[in-house]
């Protein structure tokens, strides 16, 4: 691959373009308008990206630095001149810090330059196709000049892809309202199962979480008729639950349905539903062998025109 280029901001280096195309593709559904702008935040942790419909329902991808094999940020001096920190030449003095760096981006042409070489192969869960397109190497790149360039590179074939950012989008991060809550989690095996039962026909859901029986509840209302589950807090449910108090609210499903593709590759999953009725739902996705990363998904819960 090609040489670092002068007056990069970021600069990282991945020997498998898989599992960050499996997590970015997991908050791409299709039927978003809001995926061609989304925010991404470069940060010493990694890059995030986060899509934000309405502050009706919100998806983030976490790409952690532990994905990439060489991860630098650098930092601007002056306006004209970025260099790169290392601490050999910071011995006894003050680092300077590194801001981060905003931008916005359309997600879905991000989604199509990753995955250029054909789909790349996402885990079930069961192992099975970690090596499939393990070899589609990546180094991505943000210069000063605001475009995101992308070198993938399979079997000696390389491929250059350079994409227009632009300022980023005032996005509020819906996260910031879970400080409490009633906190479930469980596999998502059962998760899919669950919402497969339901009908998706319906308009609305409903989840009432309890600290007695049922406990964690589900059903929903359609034409074909009413569906109600309930489901124990036992360890073959959950792995953990706490509730302190009862709590009912309803959700637009067409809304709950943009979570699938997370749901669909992931693990575990974490539920919390705060005081509000806004509920935070964060997915675990193997992105190899060995290691996770997450997807968090937030929903606006409907109110009743009585309840207002």
């Amino acid at each position: 691959m090609s040489a670092p280029l002068f007056g990069n901001r970021f600069e990282g280096r991945a020997d498998s373009v898989r599992p960050i195309a499996t997590l970015l593709r997991a908050i791409t559904p299709k039927d978003l308008p809001s995926i061609h702008n989304c925010l991404c935040v470069i940060t010493s942790e990694g890059l995030s990206f986060l899509v934000n419909d309405s502050n009706c329902v919100q998806l983030t991808a976490y790409i952690p630095t532990q994905l990439f094999r060489d991860f630098h940020q650098f930092v601007q001096k002056d306006p004209n001149q970025i260099s790169q920190i290392q601490d050999s030449e910071f011995d006894n003095t003050v680092i300077p810090s590194i801001e981060d760096i905003h931008f916005g981006i359309d997600l879905t042409i991000l989604l199509d330059c990753l995955t250029v070489f054909g789909q790349v192969a996402s885990s079930n869960g069961s192992g099975n196709s970690w090596g499939q397109n393990a070899n589609i190497g990546m180094k991505m790149e943000y210069p000063v000049n605001e475009e995101l360039m992308l070198i993938l590179e399979e079997n000696g074939v390389v491929t250059e892809c350079r994409i227009k950012t632009y300022e980023s989008p005032e996005l509020e991060n819906m996260k910031t309202l879970f400080f409490l809550g009633n906190s479930p989690a469980k596999l998502s095996t059962w998760l899919k199962s669950a919402f497969s039962e339901l009908d998706s026909s319906a308009e609305r859901f409903s989840i009432l979480v309890s600290p007695n029986a049922p406990f964690f509840r589900l059903s929903s209302k359609s034409l074909i008729g009413d569906t109600q589950i309930d489901y124990p807090k036992d360890a073959g449910v959950f792995d953990s639950f706490t509730c302190d108090k009862i709590c009912l609210n309803s959700y637009k499903f067409s809304m709950m349905l943009l979570s699938i593709k997370a749901l669909n590759v992931s693990t575990k999953t974490y539920i919390m539903i705060n005081e509000r009725g806004f509920m935070f739902i964060q997915f675990k996705i193997p992105t190899n062998e060995n290691e996770a990363s997450f997807v968090d998904f937030v929903i606006s819960p409907l109110v009743d025109e009585e309840e207002e």
